[in-house]
């Protein structure tokens, strides 16, 4: 699979690369396949540290300064739980690139409890155990490919159309956390190459489709119409032209509307 970024293509091989900082994948370990299962700006992400070589993104910063801390037992119900679900993976997914133990441990096991709350079964969160342990190790290929796994059977779990609530949930909250890091990331390190890599003419339309076809209980939710109206805001600033750039200040304000998003799903807890 190949994404196209801007300028930039990268392929599942380009991704671990990017993550892990590992050059080479021994074939007989394993078959390098695309595993980001929630929607989110990761190809973004990974870009920008091609991009930014020569002025390297501190990673640890970036996810210092956005990362959602919360207790799952603090959430309940579908709306909150998986609105927090969706954050958390995308928190994880910047502790590895930060290679952020203490981080992505967090992110792991509380991606497991909220996981466990919708009623994901425990042996498909058998991996978030794993990613923890590989993480100790400093095996950061198996992180990154465990958490990708763990990702993959908690959406199948939620497959079914009963439980397709919880799925746009997830999808919205996880991609909003992304922009979160990575307009941060790119504000820090602001360029024009780089500001395009928000662009994302597509996507937005689709998760607020998504959410407005929920459940009335769901699609009514205030929470809910609040974070649709940020996914509004930002289709209007992300969805350039191909070739098209954000200014610092656009930048800064898709920044801005992610941070908000943040405080809206702190707002859900119990």
């Amino acid at each position: 699979m190949v994404i196209s970024i801007s300028n930039y293509q990268l392929n599942a091989q380009d991704k671990v690369n990017l993550v892990t900082g590992i050059n080479s994948i021994p074939k007989d370990k394993v078959k390098v396949s695309d595993v980001v299962a929630i929607p989110s700006p990761f190809d973004a992400f990974l870009a920008l540290g091609k991009i930014s070589q020569k002025n390297p993104v501190n990673w640890d910063q970036v996810i210092q300064k956005n990362s959602l801390l919360i207790k799952a037992s603090d959430y309940k119900g579908k709306v909150a739980v998986s609105f927090a679900l969706g954050m958390k993976v995308s928190d994880a997914l910047v502790a590895i690139k930060a290679k952020n133990i203490d981080e992505l441990n967090n992110s792991s096991r509380t991606i497991e409890e909220l996981a466990n709350k919708l009623g994901v079964d425990k042996s498909r969160l058998s991996r978030a155990e794993k990613v923890r342990s590989l993480a100790t190790e400093g095996d950061w290929l198996g992180v990154f490919l465990e958490l990708g796994f763990l990702q993959t059977d908690i959406i199948s779990e939620l497959s079914n159309e009963a439980r397709s609530d919880e799925r746009a949930l997830i999808t919205a909250a996880g991609w909003l956390q992304g922009v979160t890091h990575i307009s941060y990331a790119i504000s820090s390190h602001y360029s024009e190459e780089a500001s395009s890599l928000l662009r994302e003419p597509v996507l937005l339309a689709q998760l607020n489709k998504d959410l407005s076809r929920s459940s009335a209980a769901v699609a009514n939710h205030p929470e809910v119409k609040e974070l649709q109206e940020i996914i509004s805001k930002l289709e209007a600033v992300v969805n350039i032209p191909r070739d098209g750039t954000l200014t610092k200040e656009k930048v800064d304000f898709v920044l801005q509307q992610g941070r908000a998003a943040t405080g809206i799903v702190k707002k859900t807890k119990s």
